[in-house]
């Protein structure tokens, strides 16, 4: 696999999988409180039919796919390490989306993982 089809196969993974983490935070804001006691009761199936848990597990799903591609093709230790931008998106997202508290100590640590995500593609 050519290492710029690589990477454009991770980041599509990645973004669908960012999607898909943002649509299941959104629709478990919908459903509120939610326990592992829960899944035994008709709770459950407000869950399953919650549009954006939906979205969400289909999102996974779709990425899940994808990555299967990723792996026949290029090194673990190549792809692995660039889901580490997820991370990053989902920080950004949670604060714009959700209103979510990204401290001082979380950017630092976003910047870290964005150096090394930095490294790992310019080692390939």
């Amino acid at each position: 696999m050519k290492k710029m089809e690589a990477i454009v196969l991770v980041l599509i993974s990645t973004l669908l999988g960012v999607l898909g983490q943002l649509s299941l935070k959104q629709g478990m804001k919908n459903i509120g409180n939610f326990e592992i006691k829960d899944f035994l009761s008709n709770k459950v199936f407000k869950l399953i039919t919650e549009k954006f848990v939906v979205i969400g597990i289909a999102s996974y799903a779709i990425a899940t796919l994808l990555w299967l591609v990723v792996l026949s093709k290029a090194e673990l230790s190549f792809a692995y390490p660039m889901l580490a931008i997820g991370y990053i998106l989902i920080a950004i997202f949670s604060k714009i989306f959700f209103g979510e508290n990204v401290t001082f100590v979380r950017f630092l640590g976003i910047l870290l993982i964005s150096l090394g995500v930095f490294l790992l593609l310019k080692s390939a």
